[in-house]
């Protein structure tokens, strides 16, 4: 990948793109990495460049059609890891999301309450950096 699409990739992903440390209904944890835009073309060249997933849906407000880029997990960190020299808002975000997924069981072995706290705090840090007044 060049430097300049990585550059590109992370002014798009510093404005429109969100790392979320998601947990499931399960209690398993899980990193993704998103951008929404309803410019299909933007979406498209990330998924080309980066790989992922595409979806849409039609925005509530504009009726217009919302496409949604999204990683997880090793690809997302992948992505993020191409990007981090150019982050400015999102390098707090990224370089712990990079942490939480460093220490994920990759073995599909349960995770131990400890793991789980641990996966916990990292999910409300990352909320934190989204919205440092709640």
């Amino acid at each position: 990948m060049k430097k300049i699409d990585c550059a590109y990739a992370a002014g798009i992903f510093d404005g429109e793109g969100c790392i979320h440390i998601t947990r499931n209904n399960r209690g398993s944890y899980a990193l993704i990495v998103t951008v929404g835009n309803n410019n299909e073309w933007l979406v498209k060249w990330l998924q080309f460049a980066f790989g992922g997933y595409i979806g849409t849906h039609v925005s509530t407000l504009s009726r217009r059609p919302c496409f949604q880029w999204q990683l997880s997990a090793n690809k997302a960190v992948e992505f993020l890891q191409a990007i981090m020299p150019y982050l400015r808002i999102k390098k707090p975000q990224a370089e712990l999301a990079i942490q939480f997924q460093s220490k994920r069981n990759h073995r599909g072995i349960s995770s131990t309450p400890e793991q789980n706290a641990l996966n916990e705090a990292d999910r409300l840090l990352m909320r934190h950096y989204k919205k440092p007044w709640l």
